[in-house]
């Protein structure tokens, strides 16, 4: 999880730092003089045109900056919540873990870690799986070979259909 907080600091101060550029370069446009815009005749209609393309310019990247720094922002804070998530769910199964090992002291025999577990009420491990075609723990029906399903007898071993 801590990879993933790194993350999002450097996230956010990619953001911080793309909020900064985009006032910055704003901030320090050169004056029209600069592209001689108060010349006199088609000079000085050249400079105001050039002018006026760096404003325009220089007005989409601090906008276009502005947004993909609130994108960074808004990555930076869903990864933040996912971390927060997986460190919620890491501590939920901690404290069923612990639950669970202090109300199994009996120790499970070997076969019995063998065998399907099955929800509680859909009969034992050894009884007919009527869906699924199994005859007891690890012994699944094999492709063709009929099914216990809807009451149909599947043949047993040795048997011919």
């Amino acid at each position: 999880m801590e990879s993933l907080y790194a993350l999002a600091a450097r996230l956010e101060e990619a953001s911080a730092t793309l909020t900064a550029l985009a006032r910055a370069v704003t901030a320090t446009d050169p004056a029209r003089a600069a592209f001689g815009a108060d010349a006199p005749g088609r000079p000085g209609e050249l400079g105001r045109a050039l002018h006026r393309q760096w404003a325009t310019a220089t007005d989409n990247r601090a906008r276009e900056a502005t947004t993909a720094a609130t994108r960074l922002a808004a990555t930076a804070s869903a990864i933040r919540a996912a971390a927060d998530r997986y460190a919620d769910t890491d501590a939920t199964a901690r404290r069923r873990l612990a639950a669970d090992l202090d109300t199994d002291a009996t120790p499970r025999r070997s076969a019995d870690l063998d065998a399907p577990r099955r929800p509680a009420g859909l009969g034992s491990a050894l009884e007919p799986d009527p869906w699924f075609g199994v005859d007891g723990p690890g012994h699944p029906a094999p492709p063709g070979a009929g099914s216990t399903a809807f009451g149909i007898p599947r043949p047993r071993h040795g048997e011919v259909d």
